[in-house]
């Protein structure tokens, strides 16, 4: 396979319209070069997709030929093939511009990933329900070619010390790891009832220091087209794991 330079070069060089025919070529050619050199860029903007945003991160920082050759190929022929997992969105999605609201390279894998996984209801615009459980995200990384996946999560109780710094630990042997959280932690905000509502995908090891007498924990993550430090105001260990709903981790 030709390095991401040439196929975005080569994919840049065409004038048919594409499968996408509302979607700028140039628009997605720029964009893609700019994620090749820093896959965080890639944004769910509005859109209710972040298991997908956080699959397509991965991709692209670990296979960026391949996350290349799958937004072009996508564009160009609305169908393209990742591993053992083929992805063929509708008509009516191929025929919707997302205005601004999400970048248009970021737009075509994450919403043809919602779409093609969906059975009966169509995933065609932004306003749209994209969200995914974590069955679901774990299933799409093994059709992604992730393998030796270590899945440690509820969707109803939050989770402990030992579940955090084995996510971290895992991090640390190179492994793909998500965090399934309550979004109010990189908002600064506390929720009254907390939920396992967002996926954030772990860019550093994670740190529980002390500081005036107590155990501060601190990490980075990426969501939502950048780099963020969370949480977002200094937060007890013991109050953050009330946020906290476990890991999904895979090697390429």
């Amino acid at each position: 396979m030709a390095n991401p330079a040439q196929l975005i070069t080569a994919f840049s060089k065409k004038t048919s319209p594409g499968a996408f025919r509302r979607l700028s070529r140039k628009t997605v050619a720029q964009q893609l070069s700019a994620r090749v050199a820093k896959p965080y860029l890639i944004n769910q903007g509005q859109a209710g997709v972040c298991p997908a945003a956080a699959l397509v991160y991965g991709i692209a920082r670990h296979r960026p030929a391949v996350y290349v050759r799958m937004v072009t190929e996508l564009f160009d022929k609305g169908r393209t093939r990742v591993d053992r997992w083929v992805l063929e969105p509708c008509a009516d999605l191929k025929d919707y511009n997302p205005a601004g609201q999400v970048p248009q390279a970021d737009w075509i894998p994450m919403a043809s990933i919602r779409d093609s996984e969906n059975w009966f209801i169509d995933y065609q615009a932004v306003g749209d329900i994209g969200g995914a459980n974590v069955w679901e995200f774990v299933r799409w990384l093994r059709k992604a070619g992730y393998t030796d996946v270590k899945e440690d999560w509820s969707h109803v109780w939050d989770e402990n010390r030992e579940n955090l710094f084995t996510a971290s630990a895992l991090y640390k042997k190179n492994y793909h790891v998500s965090l399934l959280i309550d979004s109010s932690l990189l908002q600064g905000k506390t929720a009254i009832l907390s939920s396992p509502n967002h996926i954030v995908v772990l860019r550093s090891e994670i740190a529980a220091k002390p500081a005036r007498g107590v155990e501060l924990v601190n990490m980075t993550v990426y969501t939502w087209g950048k780099l963020l430090k969370m949480p977002k105001l200094p937060m007890k260990v013991d109050d953050f794991l009330d946020y906290y709903y476990g890991y999904v981790a895979a090697k390429y």
